[in-house]
């Protein structure tokens, strides 16, 4: 071992060395470090479990965990299997060392000691409801069984105990506080128990007590909202429609929150052993509130729509929502009339309603026709010409002018037009629609082998497009509303067809061509058969500029209706025929076999 020994007195050894003890220094700095928060995030972390209820349910998603650490701990990964020649290069820290002992120490007791903590500490939590003192007692009822399986915890810890003093260690006054703690911790637990059920006793009674005070409080206030309800059968004047519909809906709000007291009280009632009280009232109090509801918010809204489709740009009515919203409050103020037989203030209010809506109920056609989204000027001018009057819509154009100018007079005419607006309308959408579905379609152009060429794939899924589109379109043409969209409708149609029949011919052409193309790669078969050689080369040429195109650009609806494509294909499908002609011939006559690609 010379060079050995020579390597040990030299100065790169020494140098090795120094750089070994930084290197393993810095690590167990990171180790020890990483330990230490480890530490701490296991204290945080039983520190806030410990509120954690016993029924909960862990998920798989422990990121959104509400038990989170004080912060977010940076660990350092412990370099494992670090060796040259087997033998260690640098060691980390050892789980027995006094420091990591400490720290395992420290997470042992906190399981147990802060575990009675929060125990003692929820166990004196006053509670401020029945319903919390109810479910207090549930728990105490468990505490024996925790105190049970915490002290086999502690038992693993008081053995440690026992061993140090099993060889005279001399604990500090921390340890021994803190084991004398943990040993009369169950012992304080069961004492403070009988304390505090006594305490519970008391409470109970004082609940009582505030639970009867709010109930009387709670009579007082039913007393007074059902006077509020009955005043309005006197509240008939509709000029305060809106005033009485909110006052009235204030008053539901409270009547449907004094149903959910009176739930609450009947569940206090039972968790005190009281009878539970008959709350029926409550029930009749929003039986009697909901028709005045019913009345004065339908009386409002109508008021309120019914000047907003006389007075606003008629542009900006939703026809759809306005036959809605008179449909409901027909059959809601009709309900409402037959409700208040026995009131016949409020009936005579639900009466006048319901004549108002009735004789607007025939201007809703009108007004739909008018907003009929495919009412283009051509349709105004129909119009104008069918009834003998200028109707020129404009922005501020409203509902009242048009009863002004006598639309109402004319329904069936307005009806017509709309109806043919909406027949081409319809039309139109189908004809875009068919646009937009063909922009994603494609050639799949895929490269063919060693020919430098390419070959479509097999497009199944735009031939049954075509199809569809095709008969579609063929449907669209109804003499009676074509007529607007008659050229386009054509040029469509045409459009298809084409891309049809190029494709048809584009198979066929790409059929032959593969079939034809490895026997005349064959020098042989080009010196027997010259001339139809000659005509395949010329189609091979416009074939591989023909698939350069599809290739450059693949979308169907832009390749293929073309009539200078189709014409192409033709000629290649003509030079093909006759190519296969002589080809057949030549092979009947020689008996000869087909070279393949």
């Amino acid at each position: 071992m010379p060079c050995w020994d020579t390597y040990k007195l030299s100065s790169l050894c020494k140098l090795m060395a120094v750089v070994r003890l930084n290197l393993q220094d810095s690590l167990r700095s990171l180790v020890q470090d990483s330990l230490t928060s480890l530490t701490q995030l296991l204290l945080d972390a039983c520190h806030s479990l410990l509120t954690c209820p016993q029924d909960l349910v862990w998920g798989n998603d422990l990121i959104t965990s509400p038990y989170q650490p004080k912060k977010d701990p940076v660990f350092v990964f412990v370099l494992q299997k670090m060796f040259i020649h087997d033998v260690e290069w640098l060691e980390t820290v050892n789980v027995w060392e006094p420091e990591v002992k400490e720290l395992r120490k420290k997470i042992s007791n906190c399981l147990a000691c802060d575990m009675y903590s929060a125990m003692n500490e929820k166990l004196h939590k006053k509670p401020k409801r029945i319903e919390e003192l109810a479910e207090k007692r549930e728990w105490m009822k468990q505490i024996p069984e925790e105190l049970k399986n915490l002290k086999e915890l502690v038992n693993k810890t008081m053995s440690d105990y026992e061993m140090l003093e099993e060889l005279f260690y001399n604990l500090t006054n921390e340890d021994f506080n803190q084991k004398c703690t943990t040993i009369w911790w169950p012992q304080r637990i069961m004492n403070n128990m009988e304390t505090v059920v006594t305490q519970h006793v008391e409470d109970e009674e004082r609940f009582r007590k505030i639970q009867l005070a709010d109930q009387d409080s709670f009579e007082e206030r039913l007393d007074s909202l059902q006077m509020l309800v009955a005043g309005f059968a006197k509240n008939v004047d509709i000029e305060r429609a809106r005033e009485l519909s909110n006052k009235i809906q204030h008053i539901s709000k409270q009547v449907k929150e004094c149903q959910t007291m009176a739930q609450t009280y009947n569940t206090r009632e039972r968790l005190f052993g009281m009878p539970a009280t008959n709350y029926d009232r409550v029930h009749k109090l929003i039986k009697d509130c909901q028709p005045f509801d019913d009345l004065w918010k339908t009386t409002s809204d109508w008021l309120y729509w019914h000047e907003r489709w006389l007075n606003d740009p008629l542009s900006s009515i939703d026809p759809e929502q306005l036959e809605c919203t008179v449909k409901d409050a027909l059959k809601t103020v009709h309900t409402c009339v037959e409700h208040f037989k026995d009131i016949p203030d409020c009936q005579e209010v639900a009466t006048f309603i319901r004549k108002k809506i009735e004789d607007f109920l025939p201007y809703v056609p009108i007004l739909q026709g008018l907003r009929n989204p495919g009412m283009r000027s051509r349709h105004w001018e129909m119009l104008s010409e069918r009834i003998q009057m200028e109707v020129e819509p404009k922005a501020n154009w409203t509902f009242s002018h048009c009863l002004e100018l006598g639309l109402q007079n004319y329904m069936d005419d307005v009806a017509y037009v709309a109806e043919v607006s909406g027949k081409e309308h319809s039309i139109e959408q189908a004809l875009e629609k068919m646009e937009q579905e063909w922009l994603p379609v494609v050639f799949d152009v895929l490269p063919h082998k060693e020919t430098q060429t390419y070959i479509l794939k097999s497009p199944d899924g735009v031939s049954q497009l075509l199809n569809d589109h095709i008969v579609m379109t063929q449907n669209l043409s109804v003499p009676q509303f074509k007529t607007a969209f008659e050229g386009r409708i054509n040029t469509w149609e045409s459009k298809l067809h084409m891309t049809r029949d190029v494709l048809k011919e584009w198979l066929m052409c790409q059929s032959s061509w593969l079939n034809l193309k490895p026997a005349f790669s064959s020098d042989e078969i080009n010196r027997q058969l010259p001339v139809e050689a000659r005509t395949f080369k010329k189609m091979d040429g416009i074939w591989r500029r023909l698939m350069k195109t599809a290739f450059d650009n693949r979308k169907v609806m832009e390749l293929c209706p073309d009539a200078v494509l189709f014409a192409k294909l033709r000629l290649c499908n003509k030079l093909l025929g006759q190519v296969q002609k002589g080809f057949s011939d030549y092979l009947a006559t020689s008996g000869g076999s087909i070279p393949t690609l």
